[in-house]
């Protein structure tokens, strides 16, 4: 059996956090928690992609928890913040470069 998740309004440092440049230290905000609907089974997981059959038993699994935060929304702010950090590379690194220069 899964230990309980507890979720929480009150975050700490390290507990999530939400940037490219402070990285997640712990998914489990992001995880949806399944329970296999056969009572002689109840196998629980905590999953980040969605699922719909048990896989010891392949009865359907109910959704027991949703997560906290959405990893979508993580995704695109660390793909902004990658590209920002990309962008500002290249622009330091431009009045370096020879081919600019004519």
């Amino acid at each position: 059996m899964i230990p309980p998740y507890e979720r929480t309004d009150d975050l700490h440092d390290d507990a999530v956090l939400r940037t490219a440049a402070r990285l997640a230290a712990n998914d489990l905000p992001y995880r949806t928690t399944y329970r296999c609907v056969r009572l002689c089974c109840a196998m629980t997981l905590r999953l980040l992609d969605p699922v719909d059959r048990c896989p010891r038993c392949s009865a359907a699994m109910a959704v027991i928890a949703r997560p906290q935060f959405d990893l979508g929304d993580f995704v695109v702010s660390a793909t902004e913040d990658i590209v920002a950090g990309f962008e500002a590379l290249l622009d330091a690194g431009a009045p370096d470069r020879d081919d600019l220069r004519k």
